[in-house]
């Protein structure tokens, strides 16, 4: 798949789909409940930007998350969401730029992969800069806790928001490549 220009739809589509994270991550857990906070919309959207194999748009969305993430949250450490943000957006496109493989498996690992990313380094910059963490990651059993819970309800959401984002961004991909799957040893022969 041939990379689109800089300016094309791709970008509007990123930007159109992360207001609509940024909308879902506030307004959900207030007016459905409170068991839909630990869905990082925000992060979800980011990691498939970096699966897109783009590192310029991965780390643009990944930024733009982090800054709608601290604009509507309000936390005293600004800044600290985009930092993590950036960093689990350039893990994920690291690791799926040396795997080539586009299995939903390692689509989904890289979601678990992220998640850990994001909240380790939240934790760790909240230590760095003296901050009070909040009650739900005080002690290592809450953090791990904390974390598995978070990392399983993204998994959970994103095998029902990748195959979505995957027609808004590759419309057609499923039948190109089932259609280009037995022409695959006739090219190597000739």
């Amino acid at each position: 798949m041939e990379k689109e220009p800089l300016g094309s739809k791709r970008f509007l589509k990123v930007a159109i789909c992360l207001l609509i994270a940024a909308f879902a991550q506030t307004t959900l857990p207030q007016r459905i409940g409170l068991w839909l906070e630990p869905i990082n919309w925000l992060l979800l959207v980011t990691v498939y930007a970096s699966l897109l194999r783009d590192p310029f748009l991965a780390l643009l969305t990944a930024s733009t998350a982090g800054i709608l993430h601290d604009a509507y949250s309000g936390g005293p450490a600004i800044g600290v969401s985009g930092i993590s943000m950036v960093l689990a957006a350039y893990v994920v496109y690291q690791i799926t730029s040396m795997i080539v493989l586009e299995h939903f498996l390692i689509r989904l690992l890289m979601v678990a992969v992220a998640g850990a990313v994001h909240l380790s380094v939240t934790l760790v910059f909240y230590h760095i800069l003296k901050l009070d963490l909040p009650p739900a990651l005080i002690g290592p059993r809450s953090i791990l806790a904390t974390m598995l819970l978070s990392i399983t309800i993204n998994l959970i959401v994103a095998l029902f928001l990748f195959p979505l984002l995957d027609r808004i961004f590759r419309p057609g991909s499923f039948r190109r490549s089932r259609r280009s799957e037995p022409f695959r040893g006739l090219k190597r022969r000739w």
